[in-house]
């Protein structure tokens, strides 16, 4: 019986595995917060180790356990993980790409539509009385839009940017994309970075985070969007610098900003987007990193993991490999 390791909150590794899984491996499983001294003597001799998306894999752990063949994140996020160490071990490691497709492209549509339609403040006028004053502001202003008359550009065209386009392009809006190799183009038009956030009502970031995209959404970044844009990042807090972001809004250079992530997860009451002046804030609209939390979404991602535990027993090599 293979010798799982995990590292996840008990009460989500318990609600989405599979009884095949629990029922053919022999499972330890941890909080991802557990010091790895202690993760060490409680289960060294882990073959798999599946980690929740967003901690670190250090190479400590890694050079720790002897017998790990798999490191397998339980979503799309890998960069926590030391792949220099485990290149040197030979391990793979495996993510679960464009399991989550839909449900971030939903998530993406939903916070643009939210922005839109400056959903959270028409719901706080509402709970405070002034509905109507508030429906007569927004005919006389004339500032909320639909999709369909947006021009929307994704920075970042994978199985989630692609699955975004599709939705918007469904609501008529047109559709652009930029990467630095550009190929299917089945929903959205290639278009230069700089004359995509020329041209777009609303830029959606959906790339990873790299040593080079970190911090690309910044002053020079947002200058170059059409003034009055809507900025949505359902990728990685990383991608936005947070100070930049907040000057961006309060000079109006941008309108809004949907956030799903923000840099420096989990994120704490004194984080600076949190904090920003009342001005600024109600032009953002948070999520807490749920765009690719759904039920759906986690039945496909353990079919994904049953499948490269398998295969890595096999001998074979799994599916989505990041490294070597």
């Amino acid at each position: 019986m293979v010798k799982l390791l995990v590292l996840e909150e008990k009460s989500v590794f318990e609600r989405h595995a599979p009884a095949e899984l629990k029922k053919n491996c022999e499972i330890t499983l941890l909080s991802q917060f557990t010091p790895v001294g202690e993760i060490l003597t409680q289960a060294q001799d882990a073959e798999i180790l599946l980690v929740n998306p967003t901690i670190a894999v250090g190479r400590e752990l890694i050079e720790g356990l002897p017998s790990l063949k798999l490191i397998q994140t339980e979503g799309v996020g890998y960069e926590g993980v030391d792949l220099t160490a485990a290149d040197e071990r030979g391990v793979f490691v495996c993510n679960c790409r464009g399991v989550n497709a839909r449900a971030v492209a939903e998530h993406t549509v939903m916070l643009m539509l939210c922005c839109l339609r400056d959903v959270i403040n028409g719901y706080s006028d509402v709970l405070e009385g002034r509905q109507n004053e508030k429906k007569v502001w927004y005919m006389k202003t004339g500032q909320l839009r639909e999709l369909g008359d947006c021009t929307v550009g994704f920075v970042g065209y994978g199985a989630i940017g692609k699955e975004a386009a599709r939705l918007t392009k469904a609501f008529g809006a047109r559709t652009l994309y930029y990467k630095p190799h550009p190929g299917d183009e089945d929903y959205a038009e290639y278009c230069g970075l700089d004359d995509l956030l020329a041209q777009s009502d609303i830029v959606s970031l959906n790339l990873p985070l790299t040593a080079e995209t970190e911090n690309m959404a910044d002053r020079e970044f947002f200058s170059r969007m059409k003034k009055g844009a809507i900025l949505i990042n359902t990728a990685r807090g990383g991608l936005v610098n947070s100070a930049d972001l907040i000057e961006a809004l309060a000079s109006g250079q941008l309108a809004c900003a949907g956030l799903d992530v923000l840099d420096h997860e989990p994120v704490q009451p004194d984080h600076i987007l949190v904090t920003a002046p009342e001005e600024v804030r109600r032009k953002i609209i948070f999520t807490p990193h749920i765009a690719g939390v759904s039920a759906g979404a986690f039945a496909r991602t353990y079919a994904v993991i049953l499948e490269n535990i398998r295969q890595v027993q096999a001998g074979e090599r799994p599916m989505n490999v990041v490294n070597g």
